[in-house]
């Protein structure tokens, strides 16, 4: 028969490896906060992770923290910013004299 032990929860989630996916986005979710309207940021995937998991990842952070991102990738590396909101509204009539 298998031994059963009761553990504090902090303790399990110490020793036990990977992180939960609220967690990993809200790390994307900071890096996102740090950046500057002229600034980006560049991103490399961790060992085991592929490009598409982080630039998903990065999508869906941009969008939880309600941010339009622009992700491209060059070769390892992947490059964001947030996208500047689009100019509302009719542009102004210019009058001339005749």
């Amino acid at each position: 028969m298998p031994k059963l032990d009761v553990v504090p929860i902090a303790e399990a989630k110490i020793r036990t490896p990977g992180r939960s996916r609220a967690e990993v986005l809200r790390e994307y979710i900071e890096f996102i906060e740090q950046l500057g309207d002229d600034q980006a940021g560049r991103i490399q995937p961790s060992p085991g992770e592929t490009q598409r998991t982080t630039m998903r990842r990065l999508g869906d952070a941009g969008r939880l923290s309600d941010k339009n991102l622009v992700i491209k990738k060059d070769g390892e590396a992947i490059y964001f910013w947030v996208k500047p909101p689009p100019k509302r509204g009719r542009p102004r009539k210019i009058f001339q004299e005749s």
